[in-house]
């Protein structure tokens, strides 16, 4: 096995260093690779798409098909790739990432504009394939989450009319988007999902932030961020705080926004102090369900990457980068090889995120490309954001209890030895111990300084 995928030590957990962090990097860089080979390596070309190529929901052989494809998995592998070949790096590569493999073969099956005006251009006829996806407001998030995938900002001028056609499509009765028929008298269910993932999507896209079905869609995820603790899982609490915090200035500086964010980092300090004694659930992602009317879908989040990936833009608070650390160390692990049993013997499922039954699907690689380059750009701005605070375990409650236990059991064997009337040799000899234990305890508090 590569050698940046051992997991950490049981001592490098518990009291990370650099070192840790050099350690964690390079794992970055070879996961970063590996999911750029398999994305390479998985595509489909069927007919309709002309020669040109797309991704469906899946990369493992287990449960992809060379027949399958659609918007998700495109989307999703757009944006990944995007995100490795630096888009957000500082700074930028200077060529586009467009113009090399394999985002330079993509199908032209996320347009930049809808409905099409032309319908005598060949990528427009391929732009209709399918024209239902283009009705689903889930999917259209997804396809505005790609949309110039090789710009980390896009300024108004250059903004797809793509977006305008999503926008759109907020009911003009309520605030946010919703999933349901907009005729529908269930409409004002069902907005958490679509309207959480919208705004996360259009991050990139500063000016249309500024409509006001966008402002107040903004505005209604934050009230429901402070007040409503029923239904919403922290996997869409953690997205909802970043579609928030990434928004630009001009939004997020609003004292609204800034109680919800508050709101939003009080809950997930919370339910990562919960899982600090916990195995981590990596591979057992949250379903998130919503109705389309007719019938129901759902899309899958993970929590640890969510909530690892918000604590990171957040400034990374003390009591929880063990956590962080923790989760970037099993992602990198997770994306090694895995070796299954097999009816015919072992099988090696190649490199890739893994979730439950060795499925690889192309929406979770994009999540951890998300939070992979993140913990690198952090690690560049500053490594004291990465590790926990200087005092460590040894914090001043647990070294007076240290003290207290040392003198208790000193006191107790000093008692011991008087009444059996032991050689002088002896009592050098505790005296010696509790010295040395002493020294160890000075030792690891100023290894934890020096850091």
């Amino acid at each position: 096995m590569d050698e940046c995928y051992v997991s950490l030590s049981w001592w490098e957990s518990r009291w990370p260093t650099r070192k840790t962090l050099r350690t964690l990097d390079g794992g970055v860089t070879t996961s970063l690779k590996a999911i750029r080979s398999l994305l390479e390596e998985k595509t489909v070309s069927p007919p309709e798409l002309k020669g040109h190529i797309a991704w469906g929901q899946y990369l493992d052989d287990a449960h992809r098909s060379d027949e399958h494809w659609g918007r998700f998995g495109t989307s999703s592998a757009v944006v990944a790739l995007a995100l490795i070949d630096g888009r957000d790096d500082h700074p930028p590569k200077s060529r586009s990432i467009l113009k090399s493999y394999p985002l330079d073969r993509v199908a032209p099956v996320i347009p930049e504009s809808w409905p099409a005006s032309n319908p005598e251009r060949k990528i427009e006829k391929l732009e209709a394939i399918r024209k239902k996806d283009f009705t689903l407001i889930m999917k259209l998030a997804y396809m505005v989450d790609a949309l110039k995938p090789d710009r980390a900002i896009v300024q108004g001028e250059e903004q797809p009319q793509l977006i305008k056609y999503l926008t759109k499509r907020s009911p003009k009765n309520m605030a946010g988007w919703t999933t349901r028929p907009t005729k529908s008298s269930h409409g004002q269910r069902d907005r958490h999902v679509p309207t959480t993932y919208i705004l996360w999507a259009l991050r990139r896209f500063p000016a249309a932030q500024e409509k006001s079905v966008v402002k107040e869609a903004y505005d209604w995820l934050a009230r429901e961020l402070r007040h409503d603790k029923q239904r919403m899982g922290i996997d869409l609490i953690a997205l909802a705080g970043l579609a928030l915090h990434r928004a630009s200035p001009q939004i997020n500086e609003h004292a609204h926004i800034q109680k919800a964010l508050i709101a939003c980092d009080a809950r997930v300090e919370a339910w990562v102090r919960k899982q600090d004694k916990k195995k981590l659930a990596l591979e057992r992602p949250y379903f998130n369900g919503y109705s389309q009317g007719s019938t129901t879908d759902y899309i899958i989040l993970s929590p640890e990457l969510l909530c690892a990936i918000y604590l990171l833009d957040r400034g990374n608070p003390p009591r929880t980068r063990k956590f962080v650390l923790k989760v970037v160390s099993e992602v990198n692990e997770n994306v090694a090889p895995k070796t299954i049993g097999g009816v015919d013997g072992p099988v090696v499922i190649p490199r890739g995120f893994c979730v439950q039954n060795g499925m690889i699907r192309t929406a979770d690689q994009m999540w951890v490309v998300e939070l992979l380059k993140t913990f690198r750009r952090t690690r560049q701005q500053s490594e004291r954001r990465l590790l926990p605070p200087k005092t460590g375990w040894l914090s001043a409650p647990r070294a007076l209890g240290i003290v207290a236990i040392v003198a208790l059991l000193l006191y107790i064997l000093l008692t011991v030895i008087d009444n059996s009337q032991s050689s002088p040799s002896l009592l050098a000899i505790v005296a010696a111990i509790a010295l040395m234990s002493v020294s160890i305890f000075v030792e690891l508090a100023n290894m934890r300084s020096a850091r």
